[in-house]
């Protein structure tokens, strides 16, 4: 099978008024695997690591898996009353951590981070 284009070097000129030329490489960014998040998603881990059995899989249930708290207060075999407290405290837990190792802890972390946390959470 034939590629429809030919490749071309990140290297290859695009542009160029007569000074520098901006490559093909210029033009690609990466927002997602930039050091800065690559050193939340580490504080991240560590920060969960610190959670207990009960909440870590919650906590995977909800954001790896996806589920709704109906459906994993199903799984795990406790109240949906008590997934949303514990979720809530769990959460709460990984701020803390995160704070004392410097860590920013806003919602932008837990966006940037849902691709830990989260490929599809849904509603709950």
């Amino acid at each position: 099978m034939d590629a429809i284009v030919d490749p071309v070097s990140l290297y290859e000129p695009v542009y160029s008024d007569g000074g520098d030329a901006i490559c093909v490489m210029d033009q690609v960014s990466d927002n997602r695997n930039t050091d800065e998040a690559w050193t939340d998603r580490i504080a991240l881990k560590e920060a969960m690591k610190r959670l207990d059995d009960r909440e870590r899989r919650i906590l995977s249930l909800r954001f790896y898996e996806g589920k709704t708290q109906m459906e994993v207060s199903a799984e795990v075999g406790i109240s949906q009353a008590q997934v949303s407290r514990l979720e809530k405290g769990a959460i709460n837990t990984i701020k803390k951590n995160m704070s004392r190792r410097g860590r920013e802890t806003g919602p932008a972390v837990f966006t940037s981070q849902r691709l830990l946390l989260s490929p599809s959470v849904r509603a709950r």
